[in-house]
């Protein structure tokens, strides 16, 4: 391969309790972690699907001159989202799903010591090595930043980044930099200022006419500025190579950056989305963003657009979620009695019925609430 490649090794985990210390203590030290196998592959198969034939139809509106100045910018920052039509809804609703049933919520509420948030997602994404044009440069995430300044944990805010297919030598990865030069280091300035590199953060790329001419000139100086990284920077350089279902976290004052090479025939779809911890809700933000928030594992919708409506979902919505929450972990642990050759990789089965029977207790709780709001207003 022509190009060099970086020589940082991602940590890496399995994403259950037992990994949880170290998983803490490798966001700080490292800025990032792999958390391999979480996710439902069938259901990022789904996902997979839906993006592709999103993208398609962006590409046909692109070639076909329908785009303003504003839908370019976006089309070649490949930033969209699951449209809010029945179809976009479905596979929304499908990602978040994966999400509920992945050990995620339980390192997030340890890492954030409580209650979460879902934010600024899920964001889909799709770079194009036949045309480089068409990715996103180093930056550092912080879209709800005022919002994390509300929590517990104001400086805990991390982006969940998973791919849609594997990611190897034929497809774009991700590029991260280290710890060392994080958003509030010491050293940002002198990497900021290195001349080899000040092209490659997103900031300063230049897209305006958008034609063949143009991106030819790009990859030419991407592609050099790209090699200039890695050779100088090559041991504080991550690009881990990720199965299908596998997810890295970052935290949100760590630089990356999609990784593309011209020897990759291949475009990459894959989501990201932002955790916090459960935030004031009182506060009338400037950046306003919908998002989801998990308490005792049911999952709220927080909504700032709704101004003369309730913020969450009603008690009916609230309870029939806990149903499906309470069957779920059922049947996973009647998977577990059956298929119990790997205790060590899942929940104990002790804390697994421990776990139901505090769901089943918060259920029986909330149906009360539910009787007991019905004879009121009888």
């Amino acid at each position: 391969m022509p190009y060099p490649m970086p020589t940082g090794v991602s940590p890496r985990f399995s994403g259950y309790t037992e990994d949880f210390n170290a998983i803490a203590a490798a966001l700080e030290n490292v800025g990032h972690c792999v958390i391999e196998d979480v996710f439902n592959t069938q259901a990022l198969a789904l996902c997979r699907n839906y993006a592709a034939q999103l993208f398609q139809r962006l590409d046909t509106a692109y070639q076909n001159k329908k785009m303003t100045s504003g839908e370019q910018q976006a089309y070649f920052g490949t930033t969209y989202g699951f449209h809010s039509d029945q179809e976009g809804s479905y596979h929304l609703e499908l990602f978040m799903d994966m999400i509920e049933r992945s050990p995620l919520l339980d390192l997030f509420s340890f890492l954030l010591k409580g209650n979460i948030a879902a934010m600024h997602g899920p964001m889909l994404r799709r770079p194009n090595p036949t045309y480089p044009m068409m990715h996103l440069g180093l930056h550092c995430d912080g879209q709800v930043v005022e919002y994390a300044k509300q929590t517990a944990r104001p400086e805990g805010e991390y982006t969940v980044w998973t791919p849609f297919c594997d990611v190897d030598l034929s497809a774009p990865g991700i590029l991260l930099i280290s710890n060392k030069f994080a958003h509030y280091s010491k050293n940002l300035k002198q990497f900021e200022d290195n001349k080899d590199i000040a092209f490659l953060f997103h900031h300063n790329a230049v897209r305006e006419k958008f034609d063949s001419a143009e991106a030819a000139s790009y990859s030419e100086q991407f592609w050099h500025h790209l090699s200039g990284l890695i050779k100088d920077y090559s041991a504080d350089l991550y690009a881990p190579l990720l199965r299908v279902g596998s997810v890295v976290i970052i935290h949100r004052d760590i630089y990356y950056s999609d990784l593309v090479y011209p020897t990759m025939t291949q475009p990459r779809c894959s989501a990201d989305i932002r955790f916090i911890g459960d935030f004031d809700k009182n506060i009338n933000y400037v950046n306003k963003e919908r998002g989801f928030i998990y308490k005792r594992y049911t999952r709220y919708l927080y909504d700032p657009y709704e101004q003369n409506t309730k913020r969450f979902h009603d008690l009916n919505a609230v309870i029939a979620h806990q149903q499906h929450q309470l069957y779920a972990h059922e049947d996973r642990l009647n998977t577990l009695q059956h298929h119990n050759q790997y205790p060590s990789k899942v929940l104990s089965q002790r804390k697994i019925r421990q776990k139901i029977r505090q769901m089943a207790k918060f259920l029986v709780y909330k149906l009360n609430m539910e009787s007991m709001v019905r004879r009121l207003r009888q």
